[in-house]
């Protein structure tokens, strides 16, 4: 069959949508070109379908009539988007090889543009049939339609990969698999972030929004994440894995977000490190963790942690008599920033750099006044910020929420008030990647942690399971806080993570 200048559309019921221009649409067989003796021809294929073509691809794949096997290897043809990107009355068409003497089944595939995971279509298969109720060609032809509603069959259940546990002896080296599933009857359902999305959020099983938050963030530090996978996949000269658990665990999540349509569970890592009653102090043990695995292996430089780590020290002078005393750098993989009566960002990081007074004690003095300084020794590749919105309340003897507003910008210039690092930084500036919010008034310890993060030049909203389109003002501007203490000022900014461009 020739191919044709105007391609007619019609829906799975024979209704004339329209037609399409030939040379608008790029319809290519994913794997070849047919053979001379299949006919192509074109049709409609998953009318006014909920996922959105900048997210999504879909796949139309038939049946290997040789082995009888499906396959993306085998007969595949992606089908292209007929509506606006973006538009979630998305009408897809594709380039199909068809015999009709033959009887050709065919599946719908969906794939993800933001991960790289894969869903079939449930249900029984799909068959070409030939009808004379669909709209006439000018050549007077009766193309094909798909037997059965067009629509995308989401499965109603998954079934579940084993939720393998490796826990490593230091000393031996031996490992211990527990292959417990970790849902019921051994089905996960798909999830609705990724049809909607393409992305997959994590299951909060403990109470542990403010790890689910941090996970999140790092998954999406494309070289944290690829560093840890590949960590946890490398095999020691006796063939054994020679990464800790610790690795292993947050590798098997970073895999689970990136090959799957499921969300995962961080509860495995949460048994082993234990839970944390923030996002900093559970991304300090995480890092504490992964460092002490790291070195317990190999005398390289962990390249992992060497993102977003930074040498901080401290420089105490003590008066009157103006002696000072230096303490040796420390790795730290956040800065921890006062918030309390300071209006901003750059406020925060000068009062960081400034002399702070401190009353001490020395052996044979007794009480004297001395002023710290902090300083860096150089700044890292991701930078990663804590809002210190908890302090301590003397009439309610408890630690407190600090709710006043806070400003912080998208575009973060550090080195410009760090005279030493102007000249090794000049014109590179950070932008921000995710914002940590914690949503609740009494204490930072309780109420919730979620993560925006800046993807694929939009903002998402990263809250435990669910996955939204965000928007700059949600994720930024809403954060601040208010400008009066009141019941409505619940939801601040936790953490910032800024990306050197």
């Amino acid at each position: 069959m020739e191919c044709e200048e105007q391609i007619i559309i019609v829906d799975t019921w024979g209704t004339l949508i329209g037609h399409v221009p030939r040379c608008t649409l790029d319809l290519r067989p994913c794997h070849g070109t047919p053979s001379p003796s299949v006919n192509t021809i074109y049709m409609i294929g998953g009318p006014d379908c909920m996922f959105p073509s900048e997210t999504h691809r879909m796949l139309l794949v038939g049946e290997d009539t040789r082995t009888g096997a499906w396959s993306l290897d085998g007969p595949c043809v992606e089908m292209t988007p007929c509506a606006p990107l973006g538009s979630y009355q998305c009408t897809w068409m594709a380039n199909i090889p068809w015999r009709p003497d033959e009887a050709s089944a065919y599946k719908y595939v969906l794939c993800s543009k933001r991960n790289k995971a894969v869903l079939w279509e449930g249900g029984v298969n799909r068959t070409m049939l030939s009808t004379n109720t669909t709209p006439r060609s000018e050549t007077g032809r009766f193309p094909p339609v798909l037997h059965m509603e067009g629509l995308f069959r989401v499965p109603e259940t998954l079934r579940a990969p084993p939720d393998t546990i490796v826990t490593s002896d230091a000393h031996t080296g031996s490992h211990d698999h527990d292959y417990t599933l970790p849902e019921k009857n051994n089905f996960r359902v798909p999830s609705r972030s990724w049809l909607a999305h393409g992305y997959v959020g994590m299951i909060n099983t403990f109470a542990n929004c403010s790890i689910n938050a941090v996970v999140q963030m790092l998954y999406h530090m494309a070289p944290f994440r690829d560093t840890i996978i590949s960590r946890a996949e490398a095999k020691n000269e006796s063939g054994l894995l020679s990464a800790g658990p610790v690795t292993l665990q947050l590798a098997a999540i970073f895999k689970e977000l990136r090959d799957g349509c499921v969300a995962p569970s961080a509860r495995r890592l949460v048994t082993t490190i234990g839970l944390a009653e923030d996002p900093h102090e559970f991304l300090g043990l995480l890092c504490y963790y992964i460092r002490d695995e790291h070195v317990a292996h190999t005398t390289e430089p962990d390249t992992a942690l060497s993102l977003f780590q930074m040498e901080q020290s401290y420089t105490t002078r003590y008066e009157p008599t103006n002696f000072e005393r230096h303490y040796p750098e420390e790795k730290v993989c956040s800065l921890s920033l006062v918030v309390e009566g300071l209006p901003d960002l750059k406020s925060s990081f000068l009062h960081y750099l400034a002399p702070t007074p401190v009353d001490l004690s020395l052996d044979g003095v007794g009480p004297v006044q001395a002023h710290q300084t902090s300083s860096l020794s150089a700044l890292p590749s991701v930078l990663v910020i804590h809002l210190k919105r908890s302090q301590y309340d003397p009439v309610a003897h408890k630690e407190v929420k600090v709710t006043q507003r806070f400003v912080y910008p998208t575009t973060f210039d550090p080195a410009s008030l760090m005279p030493e690092m102007q000249q090794e930084h000049k014109g590179r500036r950070y932008q921000l990647f995710a914002v940590i919010a914690h949503s609740g008034v009494s204490s930072v310890a309780s109420g919730h942690y979620y993560t925006f993060i800046h993807a694929h030049d939009a903002w998402y909203k990263f809250d435990d399971e669910h996955v939204t389109l965000s928007v700059q003002s949600e994720a930024v501007q809403a954060n601040f806080g208010s400008m009066f203490d009141d019941q409505n000022n619940t939801t601040h900014a936790y953490m910032l993570v800024y990306k050197m461009d």
